[in-house]
């Protein structure tokens, strides 16, 4: 991308059970200084708003593959559906992506506790 033009990110997330899905959304829809689409991968029937949702009862890597197909940004960006992220979070890894020589980025991870 050059100029001032803004990246677009597809931020999948990869969903099996349970309500963790929900707060990962919340997290990722209060993202700052960054366009994004998420792409919910789900062995569940899921309606979320403002998320597109794709049924896939397989495991992780097919359905990292599916949200990858149905993506429409310059970016990927992959988390399970029990991640929370900062409002700076795609902002940042996004940045680093623009360095030279940087092809792949991942986040530090805490724990809840």
């Amino acid at each position: 991308m050059e100029g001032n033009k803004k990246s677009f990110i597809s931020v999948i997330v990869l969903h099996h059970t349970g309500d963790f899905i929900y707060k990962c959304v919340k997290s990722i829809k209060k993202s700052l200084f960054v366009d994004y689409e998420i792409i919910i991968v789900s062995s569940r029937n899921l309606k979320i708003p403002g998320c597109t949702i794709q049924f896939c009862p397989g495991g992780p890597a097919i359905k990292r593959n599916v949200g990858s197909m149905w993506a429409k940004g310059d970016y990927l960006a992959f988390f399970d559906d029990d991640t929370e992220i900062a409002p700076d979070c795609l902002f940042q890894m996004r940045r680093a992506l623009k360095s030279p020589n940087v092809g792949m980025v991942y986040s530090k991870i805490i724990t809840m506790g």
